[in-house]
């Protein structure tokens, strides 16, 4: 605003109007409706580019207002031109609303990439945070503190803007609005792949993933599998991501894998094991210090969340709770998070590289549940389980089950067993046992780059 003027001087005493407001305010009618012919007329006639006496009368009243060239970035019809024609007429480009949100940020949340390209070849700072502050009762603000056009863009999938804005615009894609997310961890939240492969696409280094959200302790990882983005997950892990960083809540990307959601495959649970680098397979959840935050999930392992069917359904609503107020987890997960879900693709994607087949859930072995308590055609787990031993006991039966309960599906894997491991194992397979536990947990995903045959690099990851 080019000065200050005197409340008094919005009314006049003869007719109660003040000329300049109601020139104003209808320029930023005409703008916002998208009226050029109506812009131009009323320019001509006097009206501020700005709209200050309108701005200003808005501001005195405790209101936010818009400006012309705000009003021009969100309307649906000749936004350019009348951009440009405001422009042309003197519109500073960096002036906003009382929260500073700018003509910038107005035609990234519209999706107007033409606007965009005219705002930054016009001077607009493609940084510009929005401020952080409410009224109770008066004010409101529209965005996150700290939010940049970028931000807004990538939170609202306007990718054509995303890549105006960091191609065009040089924006900082690694700055950070006031709950620390970075438009990278904005694209992902907001369920967007194409936003996301184009920021990877149009970003250098590593710090554009290497960054948590406040409070959740979110990585842009966790976002991307959460939502089974397997291109931007894979792509990730290419260029150096953490695969065993772990959130506020002690779970890492691999455990996001693992815990039943809509999202769950075992493509996402395929393309960890695969890419990631130096992958813990056999990470627990880690402990959680807050005691409100507190889920009975501390210590329990991928494998376990995919390779066991318990027969009680369980509700820990404590658990939703700490997620709810921590992450956006807590729409994407439509059964307790804790209780376990039988995916047989990925246990056996698990065991392949590495897991602990030793485990327990509710005092049954993994291999008592592939005997006893799977009836099903269904034997690949079982299969992986023996090819990743050189020695296995022949399991009894689960704590409570009779004899008489014992099916003829599982009399026959009883039988297999005890045939499999009643002579010394073959000495290929003792290598193969041997091998991989060499290379141990977080190196057996390299076998592709060892100099072996394919079938040989095959066999150590028990696919034969």
């Amino acid at each position: 605003m080019s000065r200050k003027r005197d409340p008094l001087e919005l009314f006049n005493a003869k007719d109660g109007q003040n000329t300049q407001l109601v020139l104003d305010k209808c320029l930023v009618k005409a703008c916002n409706e998208g009226d050029i012919d109506t812009v131009i007329d009323l320019l001509q006639k006097g009206a501020s580019v700005e709209a200050e006496a309108f701005t200003e009368h808005e501001a005195l009243s405790g209101e936010n207002y818009t400006t012309p060239l705000m009003g021009a970035a969100q309307a649906s019809k000749h936004q350019h031109k009348i951009a440009g024609i405001l422009l042309e007429n003197g519109a500073d480009v960096n002036i906003g609303d009382r929260y500073k949100v700018t003509p910038l940020h107005v035609a990234c949340v519209n999706g107007y990439r033409d606007c965009v390209r005219l705002f930054i070849d016009s001077g607009a700072n493609v940084n510009a945070g929005t401020l952080d502050y409410n009224r109770p009762g008066v004010y409101r603000k529209p965005y996150r503190g700290q939010s940049t056009p970028l931000h807004l863009a990538a939170r609202d999938s306007q990718v054509a803007c995303v890549e105006e804005l960091l191609s065009h615009g040089q924006a900082d894609y690694n700055k950070r609005d006031a709950y620390g997310c970075t438009c990278l961890n904005w694209a992902a939240q907001s369920a967007s792949e194409e936003c996301v492969m184009t920021i990877l696409r149009l970003t250098e280094g590593s710090r554009i993933f290497s960054t948590s959200v406040a409070g959740t302790g979110d990585y842009p990882l966790h976002d991307c599998v959460r939502r089974s983005f397997v291109k931007c997950v894979r792509e990730l892990l290419l260029r150096g991501a953490d695969v065993n960083q772990q959130n506020a809540i002690g779970l890492s990307a691999l455990h996001f894998a693992a815990v039943p959601s809509p999202h769950s495959s075992p493509e996402m649970m395929e393309t960890l094991v695969t890419y990631a680098n130096e992958l813990d397979v056999d990470q627990p959840v880690g402990a959680c210090g807050s005691a409100r935050l507190r889920h009975g999930m501390s210590g329990i392992k991928p494998l376990q969340l995919v390779a066991f069917d318990p027969d009680v359904d369980i509700h820990l609503h404590a658990f939703h709770t700490a997620e709810f107020r921590l992450s956006r987890t807590f729409k994407l997960m439509t059964s307790d998070p804790r209780r376990p879900m039988r995916r047989p693709q990925c246990a056996v994607h698990l065991i392949r590289y590495g897991a602990d087949i030793n485990i327990t859930y509710q005092g049954q072995t993994l291999l008592q549940q592939e005997v006893y308590n799977q009836d099903g055609a269904d034997d690949s787990l079982l299969t992986a389980v023996v090819r990743a031993a050189c020695i296995l006991p022949v399991p009894d039966r689960p704590p409570g089950m009779c004899p008489e309960d014992v099916s003829e599906r599982a009399k026959e894997k009883l039988k297999w067993l005890k045939e499999v491991f009643s002579s010394p194992r073959s000495l290929q397979q003792c290598c193969r046992v041997a091998v991989r536990r060499l290379l141990g947990v977080k190196r057996i995903n390299r076998v592709a780059e060892l100099p072996l045959p394919l079938s040989l690099q095959d066999y150590l990851l028990l696919k034969t």
